[in-house]
């Protein structure tokens, strides 16, 4: 599999020495979460994935070629 993913701002602004664009390749589907950790974003600021405008949890898995936007918490709490 071949994922481009980008970082929303909000994560990028949490994680400024994360670059806001990363290319990952895998032998097999990932999930959001597994994603997420591979590009420095740890699975506690994970709110879930964009492709195509559908809405992914973080565990949910993608089986094909992607591309990705991670999101991250709205506001603080």
């Amino acid at each position: 599999m071949k994922y481009r993913v980008n970082l929303a701002n909000n994560l990028v602004m949490l994680f400024p020495d994360l670059s806001s664009t990363v290319f990952l390749h895998s032998s097999s589907a990932l999930t959001i979460k597994d994603i997420a950790a591979r590009v420095g974003v740890p699975h506690l600021l994970l709110v879930g994935g964009l492709i195509d405008s559908t809405l992914l949890q973080p565990d949910d898995k993608v089986e094909q070629d992607a591309d990705i936007v991670l999101l991250g918490p709205v506001a603080g709490g």
